[in-house]
């Protein structure tokens, strides 16, 4: 398989990956100066709120691993997507509500959609190429993950 062979079988996947990555990074960028700013949290308090969030998605992903193995990565990459869009869609009404919606967006929606979706991709990439191909495949992965955090 050619350069071009490779990146056309995984486009899709380098698209949810580079858009997830630099979705992630701006909100750990954003996350705490909203949290200051529209619910009056401190500094460390926004921090430590956004430091769980983080600290959830390796949690999720222990505690769902066999149900991502179970439903297989296309159906766990949509329950993802679908979780992480609704943890942003609270996060983005949130401030008209209360600090409780956030707080479930943010140690319950995201880091479940997060732990759903990231290492599927990795699965998907894996099982969509073999040999020389599989090699490039990750190189173009790890690239776009860098390029979509940047």
């Amino acid at each position: 398989a050619t350069v071009l062979d490779t990146i056309r079988l995984i486009f899709p996947i380098l698209i949810a990956k580079g858009a997830e990555s630099f979705a992630y990074f701006v909100q750990s960028l954003v996350l705490p100066l909203l949290l200051s700013s529209a619910f009056g949290l401190s500094d460390s308090q926004a921090s430590a709120l956004t430091a769980t969030t983080s600290l959830s998605v390796p949690l999720f992903g222990a505690l769902l691993a066999s149900a991502i193995d179970r439903a297989g990565p296309r159906a766990a990459a949509l329950a993802g997507a679908t979780a992480t869009a609704l943890g942003r869609l609270l996060l983005a009404v949130s401030p008209s509500l209360t600090l409780y919606h956030a707080i479930v967006a943010l140690v319950l929606l995201l880091p479940i959609g997060s732990a759903l979706g990231m290492p599927v991709y990795t699965i998907a990439l894996k099982r969509a190429t073999i040999g020389k191909a599989r090699t490039r495949a990750f190189g173009f992965f790890y690239a776009t993950m860098n390029v979509g955090a940047a």
